[in-house]
C-alpha cells in the first residue's frame, strides 16, 4: 500500500516576480544593505501580516551578503525593514495582499509520486503578480506562508527556480538569500526589475573609486 505524503508547495511564477515592489538602501560607510517594503491589505489580517513582516525584521543583521569594492568581494550585513499598513502615500513601496477563496481556479492540487512509491500532493496556496499577492483563505493567518510571500516582492529568488519550496520549509530556508540580496545591492540589470528605488549612500565607495583613478 502506497504512503500519501502531503507537501503543500507555495508556487510563483518567475517571470511575474520581476515586478516585485521594493526599496533598496547601500550603506557604504557601514557596510550594510537594507530592504524597505509597505504592505497593505484590505481583509482583516493586520496581526498576522506585522507577525510575518517582523520574521524578516528579526533576522536583520544575521545574514551577509558579498559587493565588490575596488575589485574585492567585501561583506555586508543584510537588514529588513518592512512595514505594514503604512500610510500608501509614504515613500515606501507598496504591495498589497488580499484573501482569494480556496476554490478558486489558482488553487491547483497536482499528484505524484516519489522515488519510494509515495504520493505526494503538492498544492498552490499563494499566488502574486508582482504587486498583488493572493493567498487562499485556510492560509490567511499562517504567518510563514505570509513571510515567504513577501519574500518574494521584495526581490529574493527561491533555490529552486521552478518550483518555490515545500511547505514545511522556513520563510526563509526557500530563498537564495546572500545571492539574491547580493545582486540587489549592486544593482544588477535583473536587480534594477526588481527595485522601485535604489539608493546608496556613505562615502566608502567614493573613496575607493577616487583612490584606484590616482
Amino acid at each position: 500500500m502506497k504512503k500519501i505524503s502531503i507537501a503543500i508547495v507555495l508556487i510563483f511564477s518567475v517571470a511575474l516576480q520581476i515586478k516585485a515592489n521594493h526599496d533598496v538602501i547601500v550603506n557604504h560607510s557601514n557596510r550594510s544593505v537594507t530592504i524597505l517594503a509597505n504592505f497593505i491589505s484590505p481583509a482583516p489580517i493586520e496581526n498576522a501580516m506585522f507577525q510575518a513582516a517582523n520574521l524578516w525584521n528579526f533576522s536583520s543583521g544575521k545574514n551577509i551578503c558579498k559587493i565588490p569594492i575596488n575589485g574585492k568581494m567585501e561583506n555586508y550585513i543584510i537588514h529588513f525593514r518592512l512595514v505594514v499598513n503604512q500610510n500608501p502615500l509614504c515613500d515606501t513601496a507598496l504591495n498589497i495582499i488580499t484573501v482569494i477563496p480556496d476554490n478558486h481556479h489558482f488553487f491547483k492540487s497536482e499528484r505524484m509520486f516519489n522515488n519510494d512509491g509515495e504520493e505526494i500532493v503538492n498544492k498552490t496556496v499563494i499566488v502574486n503578480d508582482g504587486k498583488m499577492i493572493g493567498i487562499s483563505n485556510s492560509y490567511q493567518s499562517d504567518i510563514n506562508v505570509i513571510a515567504h510571500a513577501m519574500g518574494n516582492v521584495i526581490g529574493l529568488l527561491h533555490k529552486d527556480t521552478q518550483k518555490c519550496c515545500r511547505f514545511n520549509d522556513t520563510y526563509i530556508e526557500a530563498f537564495q538569500l546572500s545571492e539574491s540580496v547580493s545582486n540587489l545591492a549592486m544593482n544588477s540589470p535583473g536587480a534594477n526589475l526588481n527595485t522601485r528605488k535604489f539608493t546608496e549612500i556613505g562615502e566608502t565607495k567614493l573613496q575607493y573609486v577616487a583612490k584606484a583613478n590616482r
